[in-house]
C-alpha cells in the first residue's frame, strides 16, 4: 500500500514521538456528547476495570478526529496501537 498514510489519534502524543505517521492529539474536553452522557448516567464506568469500558467506547468516537485530515471517500483501516509493530519492516 504505497499511497497509504498512518494516523494515530491519542491522548498521550508524547509517548509516540517515533510513530511513522501523523499523530493527532485527543483531549477529554473533545469527548462526544454521548460519551459525556454515559459518564454522567453510569459514573461507575469510569472506575470499573480502571475505566476500560468507557475508554473502549470513547476510542470509537475519538476516530472522529480523522474527519479533519481525511477526505470523505478515504478508506480507514483501524488498528489498535499495540499492533503497530507488525506493520514495520524487519
Amino acid at each position: 500500500m504505497k499511497d497509504a498514510k498512518a494516523y494515530l489519534v491519542t491522548d498521550k502524543s508524547k509517548n509516540w514521538k517515533r510513530f511513522p505517521g501523523e499523530v493527532i492529539q485527543y483531549n477529554k474536553k473533545d469527548r462526544n456528547p454521548f460519551v459525556k452522557s454515559l459518564c454522567r448516567r453510569f459514573p461507575e464506568l469510569t472506575s470499573i476495570a480502571n475505566g476500560y469500558w468507557i475508554s473502549t467506547i470513547e476510542r470509537l468516537f475519538a476516530l472522529e478526529k480523522l474527519k479533519k485530515v481525511l477526505d470523505k471517500d478515504d478508506i480507514i483501516i483501524h488498528l489498535e496501537s499495540d499492533v503497530i509493530s507488525f506493520l514495520r519492516k524487519n
